[in-house]
C-alpha cells in the first residue's frame, strides 16, 4: 500500500515536470507575472537551455562512439559559453562511448532490480522510490556520479545503510 502512495507521488512529480517542460511558455509567463521563480526561467530557452547542449554534446560524442574521450574535464563550448552537458547518460557517453553506456546501465538497471526485492521492507520501499527519481532526474543534471556532492554522498551513503539494514 505504501508502495503505491510513493508509486503516485512520483508520477505526480513527474507529471509537473512534464507539464513545465511541455507548457514552458505558461509557466514563464505566469512565474513572470507573479515574480516568481525568475531565476530559473528564462525567455525561449525550453529545459533551462539543455537542448542546444545536449546537441553539441550528441555531435562530439559521435566523433568517438565506442569509448569516448576519456575522464577528462567534459566541457564543451557553445556559442562562447563553456558547459557541461547537464545528463548523466551525455556525460558517459561523451566520456566512455557506449561502452561506459552499457556499464552505466548495467549498474542502474542492477541497482533497481536489486532494490525491487526489498519493496516489501519500509526502508527499501523508500530506497527504491528515490533510486528511480534520482535515475529520472540524470536526464536533467548529474548527481550519482558526483557533480553535486552532498546529493551524491546523501544517496549512496542512504542505500548502504538501507542494504545492510535489510540483511
Amino acid at each position: 500500500r505504501r508502495l503505491i502512495l510513493y508509486a503516485i507521488a512520483t508520477f505526480f512529480l513527474l507529471g509537473v515536470i512534464y507539464f513545465a517542460t511541455v507548457h514552458y511558455e505558461l509557466v514563464y509567463e505566469i512565474t513572470s507575472r507573479y515574480g516568481l521563480l525568475r531565476v530559473f526561467f528564462k525567455p525561449k530557452l525550453p529545459l533551462g537551455g539543455r537542448i542546444p547542449i545536449w546537441d553539441a554534446f550528441l555531435a562530439r560524442a559521435a566523433e568517438r562512439p565506442v569509448i569516448g574521450f576519456g575522464f577528462s574535464p567534459t566541457l564543451v563550448t557553445i556559442e562562447g559559453i563553456t558547459t557541461h552537458p547537464h545528463n548523466l547518460f551525455l556525460f558517459v557517453l561523451y566520456q566512455a562511448g557506449v561502452v561506459g553506456m552499457a556499464l552505466l546501465i548495467w549498474l542502474l538497471g542492477g541497482l533497481v532490480i536489486y532494490l525491487r526485492r526489498y519493496v516489501s521492507y519500509s526502508a527499501g520501499q523508500l530506497m527504491f522510490c528515490l533510486s528511480i527519481a534520482l535515475i529520472l532526474r540524470e536526464f536533467w543534471e548529474i548527481t550519482l556520479l558526483g557533480n553535486n556532492s552532498s546529493i551524491t554522498i546523501i544517496f549512496w551513503t542512504t542505500l548502504f545503510i538501507t542494504i545492510s539494514s535489510v540483511y
